[in-house]
């Protein structure tokens, strides 16, 4: 998370020798914003964690 409160998310998915990368970004106020908080309630401003999978 950066100093003014935007999430970045580096994600990695490998699967049967398919492997696939993405850079998210998700501003406060976007509508999946608390929801990535309260998955992820250890993010401060200015830290980094890793991400679990998410639950289907």
């Amino acid at each position: 998370m950066t100093e003014d409160g935007v999430i970045i998310l580096m994600l990695r998915a490998e699967s049967d020798g398919v492997l696939g990368d993405a850079i998210i970004k998700y501003y406060p106020g976007d509508e999946n914003y608390e929801g990535i908080i309260r998955h992820l309630p250890e993010l401060r401003p200015g830290g980094s964690v890793r991400v679990p999978p998410w639950d289907n």
